[in-house]
């Protein structure tokens, strides 16, 4: 798996690492996200096997793009519901 600051830089935003619905470590993310994905985190432990990529979504000013990598999901704040800008960056965080 990338380090924090490889990911933030393929990212270009704060992220949490999340694993069997619990938050391993966040990057950048300021008081409101990280309450946010506290909830997420718990969220996260019931996602279908086969997830990959995706956007849970609070209301408009609370989404974040979910990225599944081995069995850890990085969870990141969006703007969009634009899934292809998710998947654009998962292809960037698989990079080598």
């Amino acid at each position: 798996m990338l380090n924090v600051t490889e990911i933030y830089s393929k990212l270009g935003t704060g992220f949490c690492i999340i694993k069997d619905g619990k938050i391993l470590e966040s990057y950048l993310l300021d008081n409101t996200q990280s309450q946010k994905l506290d909830m997420v985190a718990k969220i996260t432990a019931v996602l279908p096997e086969d997830f990959e990529a995706g956007i849970l979504e609070f209301d408009i000013k609370n989404m974040f793009g979910a990225i599944k990598m081995e069995d850890k999901i990085v969870i990141f704040p969006v703007k969009t519901d634009n899934l292809g800008e998710i998947l654009k960056r998962k292809g960037a965080l698989y990079e080598v």
